[in-house]
């Protein structure tokens, strides 16, 4: 590893750059590295561990937001939609199983007795498939 580091310093003086000598290390491939929200491996790429938790959150707070008519379905779809979009870029089939396949959506009941008419609703409620 310490020739590809020389060799960097070598094609980087060509260009007249220096590299940040605090900064600068050489990694083996198989570790991996994160790069725009991915961790790119050798043959594949996972979303970054940060991302799955954000989108976990998110999903928690729209349902949250749906379930209190404080949000629409359309609004849900399409920020769901958008985000499988991007995560479809990588190896993330399990996980978007993993995230959707038990994610259920209660529409809120308006009115008076909203939470009462949110508990007499039968037990088959909507899905949002991936």
């Amino acid at each position: 590893m310490q020739t590809a580091a020389s060799r960097i310093r070598v094609f980087l003086e060509d260009l007249r750059l220096c590299v940040n000598e605090r900064k600068f290390q050489v990694h083996p491939c198989a570790g991996g590295v994160t790069f725009l929200g991915w961790r790119l491996l050798p043959g594949r790429a996972r979303l970054a561990r940060g991302n799955v938790v954000r989108i976990r959150r998110r999903l928690r707070g729209m349902r949250k937001k749906y379930q209190a008519g404080l949000l629409t379905f359309a609004h849900l779809n399409a920020t769901v939609q958008a985000w499988l979009g991007h995560a479809a870029w990588g190896d993330t089939w399990r996980l978007r199983r993993q995230l959707f396949g038990s994610l259920t959506l209660v529409a809120a009941a308006h009115g008076r007795n909203a939470g009462r008419r949110l508990e007499q609703q039968s037990t088959e409620r909507p899905r949002l498939e991936p």
